[in-house]
């Protein structure tokens, strides 16, 4: 299995997105984890497309990499959950983008921890968060003293 393999387009066969599905969740040939899926280049589509002749529909690729993040999801839970009671350190960066009156930052593994901010705490600062609560993507926790 190629990383191209691993691409919800260009030549893909339906097929090849369950040897893909399986490689992530097996960890076999390939390993493959990590925060994130995406679909083509960063930013940068001209890049995607002129990596391969590109012969499937987009509501295709769409389908396949939904599956690809439905997996993702179930992974990241099971990974965040196991992190729940736990006390993280981690840098402050300061409202968090969907709800101002709660703050955000990140863990020592890059995850990003929703908590309720506290005097003295600004962006930058480290904070001993305790983890109450995870989702797929995020953590939510309690400042410590």
């Amino acid at each position: 299995m190629s990383v191209r393999g691993l691409i919800a387009g260009g030549g893909m066969l339906a097929a090849s997105l369950l040897s893909a599905l399986e490689v992530v969740q097996q960890g076999t040939e390939l390993h493959v984890r990590g925060a994130n899926v995406m679909v083509g280049y960063y930013k940068n589509p001209d890049a995607t497309a002129a990596a391969w002749d590109d012969d499937v529909p987009d509501a295709e690729k769409m389908r396949r990499n939904q599956v690809l993040l439905e997996d993702q999801d179930v992974r990241g839970l099971a990974a965040n959950q196991r992190l729940i009671g736990t006390v993280q350190e981690v840098l402050v960066e300061g409202p968090s983008l969907r709800n101002a009156a709660r703050w955000s930052g990140r863990s020592p593994g890059n995850k990003i921890v929703i908590f309720e901010p506290q005097p003295g705490l600004h962006p930058g600062a480290l904070a001993r968060i305790r983890i109450m609560r995870a989702a797929p993507q995020t953590l939510y926790g309690e400042v410590t003293i």
